[in-house]
């Protein structure tokens, strides 16, 4: 029998001394029970999907909190708080940072952009201490999104339990909060970003190579089936303006990459395929096929 008032903290370790900083920090602050359960897979190198459902297998309470282990809570009683709203039944993912509209086309948490995103908090990027704020409401302690960054994620165990992350797909440490999160708000459920808690995340998220090849893998694998998702009722030409500036986007990094020609080529063809009259796709357009002659020729 699980007791209602614990909260099982689930750490996915490469860094010691960091994971004792998270940890110490979420004991100071929670105000509620912690199962704290750590793999340190500096040595296996285990996907973070494989760990994260193995490790919630094993927790000893009925709500569970994903986090990286380069992430600080400040700010006491923090716990309670979460827990009353994930006892909520049509309650998902809760964390720091999302997005309140998702478009089927590849792209990170953030999709949209400022406008949809919803996020407070600060994060280390380039040595310098920068705060992420939008979406911020006076009195409004939970705001709903579509798609949850994974600096920290918490669920209900029954919620994971129909929707563990997926192992067969995410083998590796990328996407697997997009695509954990946002299933679950394709299955019905709300996700939300907590605002009124003070948290530092010690770094930033990078669109790397190896983040590129996961995400291109994941959409055309997984993704591409799930239609537009919103929280706010966005018309058609707005979504399309979404899906094109998002892709847009992923391209220009993709052909600046290690991402064999086939690919890049395919992307391409999808963004020609999209509706668009507007100057700005153009414009995009134009400014691919360049960048193409230019790195890829």
């Amino acid at each position: 029998m699980y007791s209602s008032d614990r909260l099982s903290v689930i750490i996915c370790s490469i860094d010691p001394d960091k994971c004792n900083g998270c940890i110490d920090a979420l004991k100071r602050t929670a105000g509620i029970t912690l199962d704290i359960h750590v793999t340190d897979n500096r040595a296996d190198a285990r996907p973070i999907a494989e760990v994260y459902n193995d490790s919630a297998n094993i927790s000893g309470s009925p709500y569970l909190l994903f986090i990286h282990e380069d992430v600080i809570i400040s700010s006491h009683g923090w716990g309670r708080k979460l827990l009353d709203k994930l006892s909520e039944p049509e309650t998902g993912v809760i964390g720091f940072a999302g997005s309140t509209l998702r478009v089927p086309v590849p792209g990170g948490w953030d999709q949209g952009g400022p406008e949809y995103m919803r996020a407070s908090l600060r994060h280390i990027e380039h040595g310098e201490e920068r705060t992420m704020s939008f979406g911020v409401v006076d009195g409004e302690t939970f705001r709903q999104v579509i798609a949850v960054d994974g600096l920290a994620m918490a669920v209900r165990r029954d919620v994971w339990a129909r929707h563990p992350f997926d192992e067969a797909m995410l083998t590796g440490f990328h996407c697997y909060d997009i695509d954990f999160s946002v299933e679950i708000a394709y299955a019905g459920l709300r996700n939300y970003v907590m605002y009124g808690v003070d948290v530092l995340h010690l770094s930033a998220g990078s669109y790397s190579d190896s983040w590129l090849r996961h995400t291109i893998e994941m959409f055309y694998a997984k993704w591409s089936r799930i239609p537009v998702l919103s929280v706010d009722l966005v018309d058609a030409k707005k979504a399309n303006d979404a899906k094109c500036r998002c892709l847009y986007s992923f391209i220009f990094k993709a052909i600046r990459s290690d991402m064999p020609d086939s690919e890049v080529q395919r992307l391409m063809k999808h963004y020609r395929s999209l509706p668009s009259s507007s100057h700005r796709y153009y414009r995009h357009l134009l400014t691919l096929t360049w960048q193409q002659l230019r790195y890829r020729s």
